[in-house]
């Protein structure tokens, strides 16, 4: 399958998945039970940030996950 390809099947599949994560409204860190982020507490989930920002998210998790850029 060609890069594309599996970016754009990777961003549906994580809009799916992960619609309902909360995330740091300020820094953007996901939410997890043992690393604090920027020390606040306003959590939002990911189907409510701007389509920026969503698109933001899904490249570095992207990045992260397959070591190259979307």
């Amino acid at each position: 399958m060609k890069v594309k390809g599996m970016f754009t099947d990777f961003v549906s599949r994580y809009k799916e998945e992960s619609s309902n994560d909360l995330y740091c409204a300020y820094c953007i860190s996901i939410k997890t039970t043992n690393v604090r982020c920027c020390d606040d507490n306003h959590f939002i989930a990911f189907k409510q940030f701007d389509d920026a920002t969503q698109a933001n998210i899904i490249e570095e998790e992207y990045r992260i996950q397959y070591g190259v850029a979307a």
